[in-house]
Formats: structure tokens, C-alpha cells, sequence
């Protein structure tokens, strides 16, 4: 089939087990939405299963949107009745309650109400004066997050009053507060969010009617990131694959270090395998500060493939796998040159050089050259390839990478490009005609490149097709001695007032802004609070990108988040020195092949830790009670399955 023509062996396998369950593990740039996609129309076009017998789910809309345009341009030339069902798993619930929640005998009906926070806040608040507490006493969204993460973990109030120790007086309260929560819910007809998967799921336990229904349905189900799957996720998939367990799902490889790799601890360094739960650590608090936070999970990985060691200007060190996050920035070099791939939405992809450094007029002195270049063709992504100590360097990369992945090097816009033979006209009948974003996919695979962390993108586009929300780790200086490690602020602005009344509908405070915009600015002091807050404002709109900074050092301008893979010589990168967090830059990137145990940690409160004197990301799959032993223990769940690995240097399925 043309539709199988341009995957590899190993994603033409996993397209082809179609029958019983398979687990794909997908290494960092190996094409596991192009498999999941593919196999969905290989599905229907060549095993002839109706699109009304498929459900694939993943855990944003935007992601839903992209698999299911992009498996509507795979069947175009098809004349299908319906389209198979490509859903987040919070609006799969929403569909099942709608239709049939009246079988939980709850007193619920199908015209309920789904309360946001803000909703949720206002009911909480109620229920702790009611009590005879107030606000200092027991915070409104303290209670909250403690009833979310109970229900994250499919907990009732029940389940949680019993786990709450005699002593214990403020458990208590909250669990009084949830009671007395629930029932008001249930009196307005009203779910919360976290509400809209627990009652699904006890709705499936409870009526073998409507599990048998859905289970008929759904003949063919495929989970996308199965590895942030939490236990009311993974139950979900459970009842729906009961009959027939035509299940496939895809996890991505973990962000790892190495065993051996020092973590900074409180009595000094310690090798991450050696790490427990509730053990102290140190981690960085922002605007350079330093505290100790405690352990919440430790995730150790097998993994055999390569590493990506950093070497800075003061001699630290440290190994990776290649997506693991760090935070950097990317610097204006003088007398060097960068080779980029430039990414604008209605081109797709080229490649091509710029100065390291520019002058942009008198006010733009020593600017980052991709800047420039991303003014000029109104770019919205870019990543630096290579950086090239002299232009005829640069030059050759450029024909290089341009031949090796047949991505053109032609400019997208003629703007300020006096003398060109082409016209404007023939330069977009070129990009029409090369299919860019199919060839740049060996080309990220290659070269450990990630869609979601180019190293320049503007911060307004010319075009109103692109929105920015900015999440600031540690945004807010004032540190108090509840919160030492400040607050962490989600900021986004536009002039597109059709955007504003969907973010108030969200109960998302907004003002008017300079010059007819206006503004969203609101800070969080848990940072699972912020991340919650920013997936939910993805929902609103699919061209909203969510940028991801964090204040680490005084008086400096923000790092992003990076995987250790796009880091290059000049880069700057935080790291530990002295009781404190500063800036050092990146003065050689070494690639080794490794075989053995990586880990990971999972740090409460400021989800960072010092391994080998740098500041390393931690894992985020945590902020939504995800369970790594869903994936780990995959063949366990479901004996008869087939492992399917991707990435070629994979050789074991530990």
C-alpha cells in the first residue's frame, strides 16, 4: 500500500499487527504519530474495519487534531460514512457520561453541568465556612488539589476519610470538606473535572450493560503516550478492552541519566540509583537560590542507545539520553555562523545560515542572527544544525544537510531580497510541490531534534495564526516561608479580542493590555497547579503554544527548557556553584553509545534536581498522578502481547 510506503521496517510492523495487544516503545524521534495514524487508515482501507470500530485516544486537543487531520489527508481519495473517533481521554468521558451516566443511579442525567475550577473554588469555599473554618485556616485550593489528586488516584471521599490518621486534624477537615463538596456537586447536576473520569470508570465497573456496549464499539483502540496514563486512565482502558483486546498503545522513551550520575544532596554528592523515596536533595528555588526538597518517586529505566554529553567552560560534565531537559538559552555569537532549519506554518521546511550575531538597527545592537532571519521570512520556528567558526563552514553544511535530507535552501519570502531570479509565486509553488515535512523527519530523528523546542521563536507573528503562553518557573521573586521557592506565572497577550470571552468563559482573569491588547497574568505557587492551568488554556484554542522558562539565575534573562540533544557550543546553560545557581556556557557536545540503567527523580515542590552541578529537569509525568509501571508492566496486564521497539538501537524489552 502507498500508505506504508515511507515507514521503515520496524513502523510497517507495528502498522500491520493489527490483532491482540501491542505495546510500541518509540525512541526520541521515531515516528510514533506517523505510526499510530497510519495504522488507523491501514485499518480501514486494507482490513476494511469500519471508522465507527476505532478509538484512539491521547491527552490534548491539539494532539487530537493533528492525528485526525492527519488521517483524513491519508484517506482522502476514500468515501467513508464516519470518521473513526480521535479523542482526548477527558472529552471520551464526556461522550460516554452524556449518553449513558443515568445507568450510575446516582441521581445525575444527561444534561450536566462541568464545573472549571473557578466553579469548583467558589463550592469549596462555601463548604469550609460551612464546616466553621475560613480561608487562613483551611486555603480553598489547598482542598482542591488534595480532592483532584485523590480522585487522579480513583479515590472517593470515602476512600480518602479512611486513610486519614485520628491525629491528622487538617486531613480531617479536608475530608469533611469533600463530603460536603460532593454532595453539593450532585444536588446541581454538576461534575468537576476530574469527576468526568472517575465516574466513567465506576459507571463501567458498575453496568456490565453499558461496558458490553462500548466494548462492542470499540473494536480497535490505540493510546497514544501510554506512559503518562494515571491507574483511572489505565482502568478505562481496561473495561473498554475486555471483550476484545485489540489494544494498541505507545510510550515514549524516558528522560534519563545514567547510573553513576552525582546528585547533590544536602550531605553532599550521592549516585542517582542509590536515591530513595523521601530522601532530601537539593534543587534550584530561582533567581540563583538553592533549597532542599524531598524525593517523590524514583523511575529507573533500562536503555541502550546513545548519550549526549556536555562539557561547559568551567569543566562540568554531564551525560543524558537525548531528550532528557536542561535549561539554556542560545547566545549571539560573534564571529561564528550558524546552520539552521527554518519552520513557517504555510511553507513548511528549509535550510540555511545567518551570521551568529547581527546588528538589527541602532537599538538592536548584537542580536541573535536567527532573529533577523526569522523577521524577514515571518518564520515560527527555528533550530541551529551546526555552529560553524567561519562562513565557507557554514556553507558546506548548508549543501550538506540540504542534499543528504532533500529539504530546499530557497528563502520563503522575497522581502528585502532584491536581485532574486525567482518570483514570490514560483517560491511557493516550490514548497508546494516538496513535501518538507515528510523529508524533515529523518532529518529530527538524525539529529535528536524536537518539534516542541526550537531554539528561536518569535514573539508575535505577522500573521494572527499563532499565540504564545508563557509558563515562568519561579516568575515571581517573593519568596515567603511557606513558599520559598516563590510562584511560578502563566502570562499570555494578544490583540485577537474573538480569544478573550473563551478565556473568561474558563474563569481566566483577563485586562486590558498597551495598544488595544489584552492580557492574561496569574501566578500559581504549586508548579502542578500552573501546568494544569496552562494544558487547560491549550484546550481553548489549537494555535496557542505553551514556552516553558524558568528564572534560575539573579538578574538574567529567562533559560528554557531544552533537551540535552539541542544544546551546541556557545549555548548558555545553569548549573550549580558554590550554594548557588549561575550561568555557564556549553563549550563541547560528545555523543557515546551506552548500554545499561538510567533513573530519574520526581522532586516535590520545585520539580528540579543537581545532577553533576547542573540543573536537570525532572519528570512531569507526576503533575497527573501517571504511573510508569502502566507501560513497565504492560505484558503483565496483558499476557499475550507483542512488543514492537523503534528505534533501531534498541535491544532489549526490559
Amino acid at each position: 500500500m502507498d500508505i506504508l510506503a515511507s515507514l521503515n521496517d520496524r513502523q510497517r510492523e507495528a502498522v500491520k499487527t493489527t490483532e491482540g495487544s501491542v505495546l510500541i516503545l518509540a525512541g526520541a524521534g521515531s515516528g510514533k504519530t506517523r505510526v499510530i495514524t497510519v495504522r488507523i487508515a491501514y485499518l480501514i482501507s486494507e482490513k476494511q474495519v469500519a471508522p465507527y470500530n476505532i478509538l484512539a485516544v491521547t491527552f490534548t486537543n491539539k494532539a487530537a487534531g493533528e492525528m485526525r487531520e492527519r488521517v483524513k489527508e491519508l484517506l482522502k481519495d476514500q468515501k467513508l460514512p464516519s470518521a473513526p473517533l480521535v479523542t482526548t481521554f477527558h472529552s471520551l468521558c464526556v461522550r460516554i457520561l452524556r449518553q449513558d451516566i443515568e445507568h450510575l443511579s446516582e441521581g445525575y442525567n444527561k444534561s450536566f453541568t462541568i464545573y472549571d475550577t473557578d466553579d469548583s473554588i467558589k463550592v469549596i469555599k462555601a463548604c469550609v465556612k460551612d464546616i466553621g473554618l475560613d480561608e487562613k485556616q483551611l486555603a480553598a485550593r489547598q482542598v482542591l488539589n488534595a480532592i483532584s489528586g485523590s480522585k487522579n488516584r480513583g479515590e472517593d471521599f470515602e476512600m480518602y476519610a479512611s486513610q486519614v490518621e485520628y491525629t491528622d486534624e487538617r486531613r480531617a477537615a479536608i475530608a469533611r470538606v469533600f463530603k460536603l463538596y460532593e454532595e453539593r456537586l450532585n444536588n446541581a447536576n454538576a461534575l468537576d473535572f476530574d469527576d468526568l473520569m472517575i465516574k466513567t470508570v465506576k459507571l463501567l465497573r458498575k453496568s456490565p450493560e453499558v461496558r458490553a456496549k462500548y466494548n462492542d464499539k470499540f473494536k480497535y483502540i490505540l493510546v497514544d503516550e501510554y506512559q503518562d496514563t494515571n491507574p483511572l486512565q489505565f482502568a478505562l482502558i481496561g473495561y473498554l478492552t475486555e471483550k476484545q483486546q485489540n489494544i494498541c498503545v505507545v510510550g515514549d522513551d524516558a528522560q534519563c541519566l545514567p547510573e553513576g550520575t552525582q546528585v547533590l544532596t544536602p550531605n553532599g554528592y550521592k549516585s542517582i540509583e542509590k536515591i530513595e523515596v523521601d530522601d532530601e536533595i537539593m534543587s534550584a528555588s530561582g533567581h540563583s537560590r538553592v533549597l532542599t526538597s524531598k524525593v517523590k518517586r524514583t523511575k529507573p529505566n533500562y536503555y541502550n542507545g546513545k548519550l549526549i554529553q556536555l562539557t561547559t567552560k568551567k569543566g562540568k560534565v554531564l551525560r543524558a539520553t537525548p531528550n532528557h531537559i536542561l535549561y539554556g538559552k542560545v547566545n549571539p555569537l560573534p564571529d561564528k555562523y550558524f546552520v539552521y532549519l527554518m519552520y513557517r506554518q504555510d511553507k513548511g521546511y528549509r535550510i540555511g545560515l545567518s551570521l551568529g550575531s547581527r546588528n538589527a538597527g541602532e537599538r538592536h545592537q548584537n542580536v541573535l542572527g536567527l532573529q533577523v532571519r526569522s523577521n524577514q521570512e515571518m518564520a515560527d520556528r527555528m533550530w541551529v544544525l551546526r555552529v560553524c567558526d567561519s562562513k565557507s563552514e557554514a556553507a558546506f553544511y548548508e549543501v550538506l544537510y540540504s542534499n543528504r535530507y532533500g529539504i530546499p535552501t530557497t528563502v520563503f519570502h522575497l522581502t528585502g531580497r532584491y536581485g532574486m531570479c525567482f518570483t514570490q509565486d514560483q517560491i511557493d509553488k516550490l514548497y508546494e510541490e516538496i513535501d518538507t515535512r515528510k523529508r524533515v523527519k529523518k532529518l529530527f530523528a538524525d539529529l535528536y531534534l524536537f518539534f516542541d523546542y526550537p531554539h528561536f521563536r518569535p514573539k508575535s507573528r505577522f500573521e494572527a495564526n499563532r499565540y504564545i503562553l508563557n509558563l515562568v518557573m519561579f516568575g515571581n521573586n517573593r519568596v515567603s516561608k511557606s513558599v520559598p521557592w516563590g510562584a511560578h506565572r502563566i502570562q499570555f497577550g494578544t490583540s485577537e479580542r474573538n480569544l478573550r470571552p473563551l478565556f473568561e468563559e474558563a474563569g481566566l482573569p483577563c485586562r486590558e493590555g498597551k495598544k488595544r491588547t489584552w492580557r492574561l497574568e496569574t501566578a500559581r505557587t504549586n508548579y502542578a497547579d500552573a501546568y494544569s492551568v496552562s494544558t487547560q488554556i491549550l484546550q481553548i484554542d489549537p494555535r496557542i503554544d505553551l514556552l516553558k522558562k524558568s528564572m534560575l539565575v539573579k538578574d538574567s534573562r529567562a533559560f528554557y527548557e531544552f533537551p540535552i540533544s539541542h544544546f551546541h557550543e556557545g549555548m548558555s546553560i545553569a548549573v550549580y556553584e558554590k550554594d548557588k545557581i549561575i550561568e555557564d556556557s556549553i563549550q563541547k557536545v560528545e555523543i557515546s553509545e551506552y548500554e545499561g540503567n538510567v533513573f530519574d527523580l520526581d522532586v516535590a515542590d520545585t520539580h528540579n534536581f543537581i545532577a553533576e552541578e547542573f540543573v536537570t529537569h525532572n519528570s512531569i509525568y507526576g503533575f497527573r498522578q501517571a504511573d510508569i509501571r502502566n507501560i513497565l508492566e504492560f505484558e503483565q496486564h496483558f499476557p499475550n502481547s507483542k512488543t514492537i521497539l523503534l528505534e533501531q538501537n534498541y535491544r532489549s524489552t526490559q
